[in-house]
């Protein structure tokens, strides 16, 4: 009986320490999280999940070839360099948002000008330095969680080496996929072949972790919806898996890709812009309306008391 009985604690705990785990984690902690007040703690989260709604808002609206794209891009840049600076206390989380930051604000925001204006070569260089200094990063982070050995006293240990291997994942699979897709369209000395073989390799990891990501979420929802980021969660998804449908549309249909009416039925069905427009909108509704609620807890008497 005492048997059975500490089994199931310990099964039970391993679970917990596995929800707890892969929570959501913002990419601009800057502090210990014991140090934090309640509005402290919601500030971070807010700062991260705006963040986040205004890059998909950006991947949006270049996916139809929208001016409007610089707007959210120059939102970007500000947002992801301000979390990067928050982030400078904690050199944990700070090589995250420095990788984040490297390939959204580095790459990205260079890649989307050149994508508008014509590259040069000097401009892509830069992209790839970019990528290449996101990946090495997060190369680097996961060695550190592979070899880093926790003490018995550390009870969160093993929480914090998952979650970090986790969200280095995240960021390594996303430069190395932007980097195939740019290294395909910018520099045509490298065999397309082996683009479209790391694009592939890069897509099948990407939709791996945000499916586990939300299908975890869901479950925490329904166990404890005060913990859950099922919003946040679908939001990635739908972008991810919205993204990946119109660079395939790209590679392989480049002839039916071109922006069409948003709310009209597109003309040929393969037309994937349409269709990723769509669910990454739809997938980011309740993401913004969680922003906007959050919006309006900061600006409530109770909020600014606590």
């Amino acid at each position: 009986m005492t048997s059975a009985t500490t089994t199931s604690a310990s099964t039970t705990s391993a679970s917990k320490d596995e929800r707890a785990a892969l929570v959501p984690r913002t990419m601009v902690l800057g502090s210990d999280g014991a140090e934090r007040t309640s509005r402290d703690a919601r500030a971070i989260e807010a700062w991260d999940h705006v963040s986040v709604a205004v890059w998909i808002a950006n991947d949006v609206l270049w996916s139809q070839e929208s001016r409007w794209t610089f707007v959210a891009m120059a939102l970007v840049v500000g947002l992801f360099t301000r979390n990067a600076y928050a982030a400078r206390q904690n050199a944990n989380e700070f090589r995250h948002a420095l990788a984040v930051m490297f390939w959204l604000v580095g790459a990205n925001s260079v890649w989307v000008y050149q994508d508008f204006y014509g590259s040069v070569w000097y401009l892509e260089i830069w992209c790839l330095c970019c990528f290449g200094a996101s990946i090495a990063i997060e190369l680097v982070q996961l060695a550190k969680c592979a070899f880093r050995k926790g003490t018995a006293d550390e009870e969160q240990s093993g929480n914090v080496e998952v979650s970090d291997a986790f969200q280095s994942v995240a960021v390594l699979s996303w430069a190395a996929h932007d980097a195939s897709v740019f290294t395909y369209y910018n520099l045509s000395e490298v065999s397309r072949y082996y683009c479209r073989v790391s694009w592939w390799t890069m897509s099948i990891v990407i939709i791996a972790q945000v499916t586990y990501y939300l299908w975890f979420q869901m479950r925490m929802l329904y166990s404890k919806p005060d913990s859950s980021g099922a919003d946040y969660a679908l939001a990635l998804f739908s972008w991810s898996i919205g993204c990946i449908l119109w660079e395939y549309g790209d590679f392989y249909m480049p002839e039916v890709q071109d922006p069409a009416p948003v709310f009209e039925l597109p003309k040929d069905v393969r037309n994937f812009r349409w269709i990723a427009f769509w669910i990454m909108t739809v997938g980011a509704l309740p993401l913004l309306v969680w922003c906007v609620r959050h919006a309006i807890f900061f600006t409530t008497p109770r909020a600014k008391n606590e």
